[in-house]
């Protein structure tokens, strides 16, 4: 009997283990990049070795695409709607944040190498190189915890602009540097005369720039003349891959040729940002995976993980970044946008960075050796506080829906294991499904689309929630999801109106009816309490858990009783 590939035995179970994580994630309110990456250093040499050296070799093309779709999704996030407001003000802004955090880091490293006894000429390349790849943020974690939550407001519109800006200049900087040190002998590399390296350095960004806009382009053809969305989607994963293809036999950046090519597709395109929207659900098990292997590599066991120089890195790096953010904000005396919040919203560090130091393989130095471990062990502290610092930040500005942020509160589906089973003997035909008047109680007229408000949101919260949703009824539940009461829209805007009173409120302060149908309530009962609250929708609850499980409208009761709807209740 044939065996299963091992390789493919492992896919399966860093899938499935990632399903579970990242439930678990949404669960206790941290960003699944988190989970991902604590997943991968559980499989990992630091436990249960299921990943380990070799095997991480023949997954590397999983990386290649994940990050390829990365960049593409960044590159699509600049599309008319984010252009119109970025402006010459955000790009300024961006472009002092990385002069600024490169200039620190490079300083405090300069200083700290020094002090350690490092040579004068591998102190230079040393703080120099890193303080070019310190302005790269974590395009694959930062984008990944973005669209999880679906943030949007200036902050976010920032972040995007600074992800892309330092990913470009880093990756030009870092290799226009490496051709200076080599010519100056502080790095011996294998290279051929300077000009050539600097012909070839201009041939990928530039090229890059050519075949990312081209490829984009042919995509926009072929999406006005095909009119099937899943070829469509089909197309560009395949236009992705061989974009990364392309680059490795031309001598291209892969991230750049990425990033233009969403950036031409969501441009060039009618549809270009309905096709941007839909990519990013098809990587996210790519994404998964991406995490899940980086995890892998991080073997806690070695009590060096981090060593000396991964140190220093780590503690310049976070203070680069978190002073850059404030003092370019107040250099360019911009009042709104909160420096130390966009700080701590871009600490992850991974991906982008890890590209650049691979550009060192072919330089045998010790100084490239501890610049590179600097930079791989400081992953590990960046990757596992940054999605989390980066949630806190994208809250406290208030730019994620309450609908986002409220764990299973805002949106789940609880079916009971009876209800469950009979659903399956209906639909399979083994058992004959009830006709509406056939049954007297509004069990199978309740829709278990659930949503609600946790009672402990704040007024802020409840009010963007409301705004963002247009619903019948707004329900307010505990955190074990039971049933409180709903939203009272007149108490609402009396406390809008009072700002002193709405920094006190939360949303079971706004609570004041408290009609609800229990779940095996009779359908001629139910009647008389769409009678009394006046509602066309009513919360449909648990008698034994007391938890809310659904809504029912009024139309639908009076239909199954065979009567016509009280107009009253048609809104």
């Amino acid at each position: 009997m044939k065996s299963l590939d091992p390789i493919v035995q492992l896919l399966g179970i860093c899938l499935i283990g990632a399903f579970i994580v990242g439930k678990i994630a949404h669960r206790i309110k941290v960003p699944k990049v988190t989970g991902f990456i604590v997943l991968g250093i559980f499989l990992g040499p630091s436990c249960v070795h299921l990943i380990d050296e070799e095997i991480g070799h023949h997954l590397d093309y999983f990386s290649d695409i994940a990050l390829g779709l990365i960049l593409f999704n960044i590159g699509g996030e600049f599309h008319k709607e984010l252009l119109k407001k970025i402006g010459w003000k955000m790009v300024r802004y961006g472009l002092a944040y990385c002069f600024l955090v490169s200039t620190i880091v490079m300083s405090l490293c300069f200083i700290l190498s020094l002090s350690i006894g490092m040579e004068l000429q591998n102190t230079i390349f040393f703080s120099v190189f890193l303080g070019i790849v310190a302005m790269t943020a974590a395009p694959p974690t930062t984008l990944l915890v973005i669209n999880e939550y679906d943030s949007r407001g200036i902050l976010t519109d920032h972040i995007i602009v600074i992800l892309a800006l330092g990913t470009v200049l880093a990756i030009v900087l870092s290799q226009f540097s490496i051709i200076v040190f080599e010519f100056l002998g502080i790095l011996q590399g294998t290279s051929g005369p300077v000009w050539l390296e600097m012909l070839w350095l201009g041939w990928s960004i530039v090229g890059s720039v050519i075949i990312g806009t081209t490829l984009g382009l042919g995509l926009s053809y072929l999406e006005q003349r095909e009119k099937s969305s899943s070829e469509i989607l089909l197309a560009v994963v395949c236009v992705i891959l061989l974009g990364v293809s392309l680059s490795f036999y031309l001598h291209l950046e892969p991230l750049l040729v990425s990033f233009f090519l969403g950036f031409s597709l969501v441009n060039f395109s009618h549809s270009g940002a309905e096709i941007h929207k839909n990519i990013k659900g098809v990587g996210l098990s790519m994404y998964a995976l991406f995490f899940i292997f980086a995890g892998s590599h991080i073997d806690l066991r070695d009590v060096s993980t981090i060593g000396l120089y991964g140190l220093i890195y780590a503690g310049t790096r976070t203070l680069g970044v978190y002073l850059g953010a404030i003092f370019a904000g107040k250099f360019l005396k911009r009042k709104d946008i909160n420096g130390s919040l966009l700080g701590l919203g871009l600490l992850s560090h991974a991906g982008a960075a890890l590209g650049i130091v691979a550009k060192l393989d072919g330089v045998d130095s010790p100084v490239v050796i501890s610049t590179v471990k600097a930079v791989v062990s400081s992953i590990f502290v960046f990757e596992i506080i940054g999605p989390i610092l980066l949630r806190y930040a994208l809250i406290k500005s208030r730019e994620i829906k309450v609908a986002n942020i409220l764990g299973d509160v805002s949106t789940g589906t609880h079916l009971q294991i009876t209800e469950m089973v009979r659903n399956f003997l209906e639909n399979t035909g083994l058992v004959e499904r009830p006709h509406l008047r056939d049954t007297d109680r509004i069990t199978s007229l309740v829709q278990r689309k659930v949503y609600a408000i946790e009672a402990s949101a704040n007024f802020s919260e409840v009010v963007k929630y409301i705004d963002s949703h247009h619903f019948p009824i707004y329900p307010v539940v505990d955190k074990d999801f039971k049933y409180e009461g709903l939203v009272d829209l007149a108490e609402l805007k009396n406390v809008m109106f009072d700002q002193y009173l709405s920094r006190f409120v939360n949303a079971r302060d706004l609570v004041s009816m408290r009609y609800f149908l229990l779940e095996d309530a009779r359908l001629q009962d139910s009647v008389g309490m769409f009678s009394e609250s006046k509602l066309d929708t009513l919360p449909v609850i648990n008698l034994e858990s007391g938890k809310l499980v659904g809504f029912i409208s009024y139309k639908e009761v009076v239909i199954a009783l065979g009567k016509e709807p009280d107009p009253q209740f048609i809104l």
